[in-house]
């Protein structure tokens, strides 16, 4: 696994590039924000980036924003230790946080949370794009399943239309719960509000 140490203080960048080999990470180093940005935009990046919070260039929040939807586990190297100023982190892309001074062992832990959780990621990219790994080591199709464009109804074995959730109870024997996301939530808001000013006095239907 390539890990980026982004650090302008030269004696911590030094510590924890001989922490990560010693872990036996490849590791990528940079002095300024603007060069690990630089880095982190090639092909071949690393997965996982430490990022101080405060250095000259890009800080490590404007790189976490700016890498805010690219693979990569961003981890926070900060002073700071209110409350407030890690939810800031964490609101603004940073995956995780550690704080000056921090342990060795800490700083491991935090590294094997964001390899797992990689992981986990591409194993989730493989399943949707219908792709399962044979224990030969060789890529499988799996199952092509139907789903209607628009009621997103799916196709059952017996080419009959079924809701999603029948499907998933009864076909993949799941279980299903109902929630709204974050975008549904907003538009449905946004149609409430409007309505609500269209029945308030003074406006004609």
């Amino acid at each position: 696994m390539k890990v980026l140490i982004a650090e302008d203080d030269d004696i911590a960048r030094r510590i924890l590039e001989s922490m990560l080999r010693r872990w036996n990470y490849e590791v990528v180093v940079a002095a300024d924000g603007n060069a690990a940005w630089k880095i982190l935009q090639n092909e071949d990046s690393p997965r996982i980036a430490i990022l101080d919070w405060i250095m000259p260039g890009l800080s490590g929040m404007e790189i976490c924003i700016k890498a805010r939807t690219l693979p990569i586990y961003k981890i926070l190297l900060t002073s700071k230790s209110l409350a407030e100023d890690i939810a800031t982190g964490i609101e603004n892309g940073a995956d995780d946080y550690i704080t000056k001074p921090f342990s060795p062992l800490d700083l491991r832990a935090r590294i094997l949370t964001g390899e797992k959780l990689l992981e986990r990621q591409g194993d989730d990219i493989a399943k949707e794009q219908g792709i399962t790994v044979s224990t030969s080591g060789e890529s499988e199709t799996g199952p092509l399943i139907t789903i209607c464009s628009y009621c997103k109804n799916v196709k059952d074995e017996k080419s009959l239309w079924q809701s999603l959730e029948y499907y998933i109870g009864a076909v993949i024997e799941g279980r299903v719960t109902h929630g709204i996301c974050p975008d549904c939530y907003q538009r449905a808001l946004g149609e409430w509000e409007a309505k609500k000013h269209q029945l308030s006095p003074g406006n004609s239907l």
